[in-house]
């Protein structure tokens, strides 16, 4: 993960060891402070439905370039670097 831009313009660099991984069923979310989460998720066009529980979240694909997704999140978008 290399930046977020929060739902209130605020912008973070985020420093290294915070993450979001995917997997073909799951993604991995781990950030620093707030400690790791994993949801199942589907994926229909540019829109992930995230499912952890019975609470089901949106994330919205905004671009995707050779290197990094931007992901539209309830907190904000996140920018993800591949590694």
């Amino acid at each position: 993960m290399k930046a977020i831009t929060y739902s209130d313009g605020e912008f973070r660099q985020m420093e290294s060891g915070n993450r979001v991984e995917f997997t073909s069923t799951d993604i991995m979310e781990s950030i620093k402070g707030y400690g790791k989460r994993r949801y199942s998720y589907s994926r229909e066009d540019n829109v992930l439905v995230l499912t952890s529980g019975a609470d089901k979240v949106v994330w919205s694909i905004l671009s995707q370039q050779q290197d990094v997704l931007s992901v539209e999140t309830p907190i904000g978008v996140y920018q993800l670097v591949k590694h």
